[in-house]
């Protein structure tokens, strides 16, 4: 199930999978929101960083978000339609998320929290879009 792949994934990453905080990684919980991209929220302490990780095309559903290639209006340019769609609906299901693992972490002055956002693919297309969003840019 999920935690079994959140395992394998940490376990790739070499990294603890008790550092993860929140995922949706099974194609399966794809079913309830096909075109939100599989994640994985992870804690990094020693960096002092949240990880918001974002999978590449591997189901229906990401080669669907891959085809509604149409150029949108995006923070003052254009974006891909599909990778739109799931920034924004991404952010509406991890912006929680990433605001409670933000808070796990230690108000430091030399090194304060951060948010790393990175994929693969897809994943990186909508990680980028994802990033605009969440410091504020377009909101359409």
């Amino acid at each position: 199930g999920e935690a079994e792949l959140a395992r394998r994934a940490a376990e790739l990453a070499g990294a603890d999978p008790a550092a993860l905080r929140d995922f949706e990684l099974s194609d399966r919980s794809q079913a309830q929101d096909p075109l939100c991209p599989r994640f994985l929220v992870a804690l990094d302490t020693e960096r002092n960083e949240v990880i918001l990780a974002l999978r590449g095309t591997s189901s229906f559903s990401d080669a669907m978000v891959d085809l509604i290639g149409d150029p949108v209006a995006f923070a003052g340019g254009a974006a891909h339609a599909g990778m739109v769609c799931s920034a924004r609906r991404l952010r509406d299901k991890v912006a929680p998320m990433l605001q409670r693992a933000l808070g796990r972490l230690p108000a430091a002055p030399k090194s304060p929290p951060a948010l790393v956002l990175t994929g693969h693919s897809l994943g990186a297309g909508v990680a980028e879009l994802l990033a605009i969003l969440l410091l504020g840019g377009d909101d359409a």
